[in-house]
């Protein structure tokens, strides 16, 4: 548990009180880590006057040296009541509050620190795991984004945990590439064996998900009562009436092949070359029968811009489309496009084609 042993805005008054001396006192034992002594003098001077800000503070932040969060939180809180809007105090106590497992309590406390002071000593950390924990993973790694800290181990966390979302972002090179940032900050360390097994399930995931090749092949039937798209009858209009053949109903099939390859795949680049064939095959009528070609280039990039995901991309294909025997449709299109995911409900997304 991080111990923020920040100051507190000071008390007024020309003449030090007795129980400023005790908090003097308290503090010092405190720097020397004599966390029993430092804590009966902090005790002390709440005794004189119990409404003592630093005496408050410094106990509870006495108390989390001593990796026991829940007898600190009383202290914090009642530092909290008597100084709301000091920073200090707010996050120490949302350190209490996560440190005795009240999540819930923590996490306002502790995103109104973050929007007041975000480079706050590892407050990113803790802001981005409880955002983590509610999954809310993109707002995870704005926070983890933001954090600073000067803990080599709360530093590595920070990495890890940013890894983590970007996973669950559906980004697994970055996540990879984030937990090896983490493995080069601390070579060994506690952390160290999890972060290996976790960069090899990125790497596995990866590869898993990564077929180069897919094909399927799809058939039907179908019974069209319009198949040559015959006006409907006008008594007074000869032309109209030639325009309805008698034979305008057949039963047919359908057929669809689709090949796609993915032909790259290096970092944040991946790229896609495809082919489909449709066609349909009218029994009665089969001078109506539908082919179609197209053929497709995909190349795309995936990055991260502000801790959000931007997936940018060309696109190019060529379709040639016969009705029977003979040419409908030859087209090319080309497209560049731009998409920036925002959140879980919004994105922006920008094309510009051309055919």
């Amino acid at each position: 548990m991080l111990v923020a042993l920040l100051t507190v805005t000071g008390r007024a008054g020309a003449q030090p009180s007795e129980a400023d001396v005790f908090v003097a006192e308290g503090i010092l034992a405190l720097e020397d880590k004599k966390y029993d002594e430092a804590l009966a003098g902090f005790r002390q001077a709440l005794q004189r006057e119990p409404d003592h800000v630093e005496a408050l503070y410094y106990a509870g932040v006495t108390l989390m040296a001593q990796n026991k969060a829940a007898e600190a939180v009383p202290f914090l809180e009642r530092a909290r009541k008597i100084s709301p809007s000091e920073i200090s105090v707010g996050f120490q106590l949302g350190l209490a509050y996560v440190g005795a497992n009240l999540f819930d309590e923590a996490s306002p406390l502790l995103e109104d620190v973050f929007r007041r002071d975000p480079g706050l000593d590892s407050l990113g950390y803790y802001v981005g795991y409880l955002r983590y924990r509610k999954e809310n993973y993109q707002s995870a790694l704005q926070a983890f984004r933001a954090g600073r800290t000067t803990d080599p181990n709360i530093a590595q966390l920070m990495r890890l945990y940013a890894g983590l979302a970007l996973g669950k972002l559906g980004l697994p090179a970055q996540a990879a590439a984030e937990v090896e940032q983490a493995l080069r900050l601390q070579p060994v360390s506690p952390l160290t064996a999890p972060a290996e097994r976790l960069r090899q399930s990125f790497s596995e995931s990866r590869t898993q998900n990564e077929r180069k090749f897919r094909a399927y092949l799809r058939l039907g039937g179908f019974f069209d009562d319009n198949v040559t798209v015959r006006p409907d009858p006008h008594n007074s209009s000869d032309t109209v009436n030639a325009l309805r053949p008698p034979a305008h109903e057949s039963f047919g099939e359908l057929a669809t092949l689709h090949l796609e390859y993915d032909w790259l795949k290096r970092g944040p680049w991946t790229s896609t070359v495809g082919y489909t064939f449709f066609t349909t095959y009218d029994d009665r009528l089969p001078s109506y029968n539908i082919i179609d070609h197209l053929a497709t280039l995909n190349v795309n990039r995936t990055d991260v811009v502000a801790s959000m995901p931007l997936i940018s991309g060309f696109q190019y294909a060529y379709e040639y489309l016969m009705l029977g025997q003979t040419e409908l449709l030859q087209r090319h299109v080309a497209s560049v496009y731009s998409t920036l995911v925002e959140g879980p409900h919004n994105l922006t997304n920008v094309t510009c084609r051309c055919s």
